[in-house]
């Protein structure tokens, strides 16, 4: 399997993870592996293991933004048999209630081969402090 499909699995993740953030989860269910196996660091701190907390986690995001959009650039792609990871920068913008937020991380995506088709199995962004103040206080505020 060729780099570009890996490529084409990321630009799938990308896709979804854009209309996560205008409130439509359902394409990320279909980019994820559903295994017990999978994980997530979000830019808004904690960790998800498993795909019911993975799912649960995306779910939350999507309830919580709106007029979202996600993008990734100096994409880095490397196949190793039947896993593969990318690396890039993830910008990532949109609203969180009446708050506008926006952001820039460092991400990390590793894939899994599966008949044939790669799905994601861990995403991770780097920690983005003022985005994570603002969740925390949202979720207090509608808790």
């Amino acid at each position: 399997m060729s780099a570009q499909e890996v490529q084409q699995a990321s630009d799938r993740f990308y896709e979804a993870l854009g209309k996560l953030l205008n409130g439509d989860p359902s394409e990320m269910e279909q980019v994820w592996d559903h295994g017990t196996n999978v994980s997530t660091l979000h830019p808004i701190g904690g960790m998800q293991s498993g795909w019911d907390e993975v799912w649960a986690g995306w779910q939350g995001a999507s309830r919580l933004m709106t007029n979202g959009r996600a993008e990734v650039d100096d994409l880095h792609v490397y196949v190793l048999g039947d896993v593969a990871y990318t690396i890039g920068n993830e910008h990532v913008a949109g609203m969180i209630g009446a708050t506008s937020a926006a952001f820039d991380a460092r991400t990390t995506n590793i894939y899994r081969r599966e008949a044939g088709d790669w799905k994601m199995v861990h995403h991770h962004s780097d920690t983005d402090q003022e985005t994570e103040t603002t969740v925390q206080a949202l979720m207090a505020q509608h808790g």
